[in-house]
Protein backbone atom coordinates (compact mmCIF):
# COMPACT_ATOMS: atom_id res chain seq x y z
CA UNK A 1 0.00 0.00 0.00
CA UNK A 2 2.95 2.64 0.87
CA UNK A 3 4.27 2.20 -2.63
CA UNK A 4 0.93 3.22 -4.51
CA UNK A 5 0.56 6.47 -2.26
CA UNK A 6 -3.32 5.89 -1.68
CA UNK A 7 -4.96 6.02 1.48
CA UNK A 8 -5.26 3.84 4.08
CA UNK A 9 -9.39 3.83 3.13
CA UNK A 10 -7.98 1.06 0.23
CA UNK A 11 -6.71 -1.28 2.43
CA UNK A 12 -10.17 -3.23 2.20
CA UNK A 13 -9.60 -2.92 -2.11
CA UNK A 14 -6.27 -4.18 -2.05
CA UNK A 15 -7.33 -7.36 0.39
CA UNK A 16 -9.96 -8.23 -2.09
CA UNK A 17 -8.09 -7.90 -4.99
CA UNK A 18 -5.05 -10.00 -3.37
CA UNK A 19 -7.78 -12.52 -2.81
CA UNK A 20 -9.14 -12.42 -6.48
CA UNK A 21 -5.81 -12.86 -7.80
CA UNK A 22 -4.52 -15.73 -5.39
CA UNK A 23 -7.96 -17.78 -6.67
CA UNK A 24 -6.71 -17.40 -10.73
CA UNK A 25 -3.11 -18.01 -9.46
CA UNK A 26 -1.12 -21.71 -10.53
CA UNK A 27 0.41 -23.83 -7.80
CA UNK A 28 2.33 -26.85 -7.80
CA UNK A 29 0.69 -28.85 -5.33
CA UNK A 30 -3.23 -28.83 -7.34
CA UNK A 31 -3.49 -29.21 -10.69
CA UNK A 32 -6.08 -26.71 -11.10
CA UNK A 33 -6.51 -23.10 -9.42
CA UNK A 34 -9.49 -22.39 -7.24
CA UNK A 35 -11.34 -20.34 -10.18
CA UNK A 36 -10.94 -22.94 -12.08
CA UNK A 37 -12.73 -25.72 -10.05
CA UNK A 38 -15.57 -22.97 -9.39
CA UNK A 39 -15.93 -22.18 -12.74
CA UNK A 40 -15.43 -25.74 -14.80
CA UNK A 41 -13.09 -22.91 -17.10
CA UNK A 42 -9.61 -21.11 -16.97
CA UNK A 43 -9.95 -17.56 -15.73
CA UNK A 44 -8.47 -15.59 -18.16
CA UNK A 45 -5.66 -12.94 -17.25
CA UNK A 46 -6.32 -10.13 -20.01
CA UNK A 47 -8.06 -7.58 -17.79
CA UNK A 48 -4.85 -7.78 -15.15
CA UNK A 49 -3.45 -4.00 -14.71
CA UNK A 50 -1.38 -3.15 -11.80
CA UNK A 51 -3.19 -2.30 -8.54
CA UNK A 52 -3.62 1.12 -7.39
CA UNK A 53 -2.77 2.69 -11.41
CA UNK A 54 -5.63 5.08 -12.86
CA UNK A 55 -8.48 3.66 -15.10
CA UNK A 56 -9.95 5.81 -17.61
CA UNK A 57 -13.38 5.18 -19.10
CA UNK A 58 -14.37 6.03 -22.48
CA UNK A 59 -17.49 8.66 -22.37
CA UNK A 60 -20.10 7.46 -24.61
CA UNK A 61 -22.42 10.17 -25.10
CA UNK A 62 -21.32 13.62 -24.79
CA UNK A 63 -21.18 16.89 -26.35
CA UNK A 64 -18.37 17.88 -29.27
CA UNK A 65 -16.22 19.67 -26.95
CA UNK A 66 -16.19 17.45 -23.66
CA UNK A 67 -12.96 15.18 -22.82
CA UNK A 68 -13.38 12.09 -24.23
CA UNK A 69 -12.45 10.12 -21.23
CA UNK A 70 -12.57 10.84 -17.45
CA UNK A 71 -10.98 9.13 -14.59
CA UNK A 72 -12.35 6.91 -12.95
CA UNK A 73 -10.19 6.00 -9.68
CA UNK A 74 -7.99 3.08 -9.60
CA UNK A 75 -8.33 -0.47 -10.87
CA UNK A 76 -9.90 -3.16 -9.10
CA UNK A 77 -9.73 -6.78 -10.74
Amino acid sequence: MSFTKLPPSFWGYALETTTKLLNIAPSKTVPQTPYEIWHDNPASYKYLRVWGSPVYVKRLVGDKLDSKSSCAGSSDI
